[in-house]
């Protein structure tokens, strides 16, 4: 923390410049003490997510004497613990510095000297322009999320479906897959987002159908929770094979002499060349 100016007189502004040294944070603190049990505190958050650096300006109290100035800043920091990375909240604070405000009173100048044009001399009238301000883009404001559930065969009191692969989207982006256990329980990581995040999960595999087939929502941010999303699965139906149409045999006739013999399904005709004959 730097404080400009580090001398001032009661009433005066004070700006306290934060720098989180690589650390961010989107809420601070700057308190002000003096023996005798003296305390200022002011606070601080930020209006576009996490930031590295901020000012934070307030009016010099109107004690004089030497006061100890101390800032701390706030935010998300991550943690390792038993072989899993976590997040948790937590800060850090700056060491005292000195702030002195000496006797006096604050001294305010005109700004301009109002002018009067001259007798008889014509003032040019000016005419607005009219200029575009430009659109502020708001920095989403981070955060993290996880998902579980189960997938059960048939209904939701039916058994657990295992080996069922659960595809997470996030705004467009693919999230590490996992899949169910031998109880149909799946559950991902903490997931990195951001408030208002859109996401999305589909379940898959071979030779079943799931209900429902997606599942989406949005992330509410801060405090980080773990959203409970449950499929059930059906077993998809193998389509019936027609059956075979049955081969007819050729029919043949063959013709010796005079006489002719025709064979076909099971009928014998016999004639005498003449075309006559008879058959049964």
């Amino acid at each position: 923390m730097r404080l400009e100016p580090a001398t001032a007189v009661p009433g005066q502004i004070v700006t306290a410049h934060l720098d989180g040294q690589h650390f961010g944070f989107y809420q601070a603190n700057v308190y002000l003490e003096m023996s005798g049990q003296r305390s200022v505190n002011i606070d601080w958050a930020s209006s576009d997510g996490y930031r590295s650096v901020a000012t934070v300006s307030f009016l010099a109290p109107s004690v004089t004497g030497d006061w100890a100035a101390r800032s701390c800043g706030y935010g998300e920091v991550a943690f390792c613990y038993d072989g899993h990375i976590g997040w948790t909240y937590g800060g850090a604070c700056s060491p005292p510095f000195r702030l002195t405000i000496v006797s006096g009173a604050m001294v305010y100048l005109p700004s301009c000297v109002r002018w009067t044009a001259p007798a008889n001399t014509a003032v040019p009238t000016l005419t607005p322009t009219a200029t575009a301000m430009p659109t502020a883009t708001r920095t989403p404001r981070p955060s993290s999320f996880g998902l579980d559930g189960y997938v059960w065969e048939g209904s939701a009191s039916g058994p657990g479906v295992p080996d069922v692969a659960i595809a997470v989207r996030i705004h467009g982006s693919s999230a590490p897959p996992v899949t169910t256990d031998a109880d149909g329980f799946y559950a991902t990581p903490i997931l990195a987002s951001w408030v208002g995040a859109q996401w999305t999960v589909v379940p898959s595999k071979e030779g079943f159908t799931f209900e429902p087939p997606s599942v989406s929502g949005s992330d509410p941010g801060w405090p980080r929770h773990v959203q409970r999303v449950d499929f059930v699965a059906f077993r998809e139906t193998p389509s019936p094979t027609p059956p075979t149409p049955a081969t007819m045999r050729p029919h043949v006739v063959a013709q010796t002499g005079g006489s002719a013999v025709g064979r076909g399904a099971g009928h014998v005709r016999r004639g005498d060349g003449g075309g006559a004959g008879e058959g049964w």
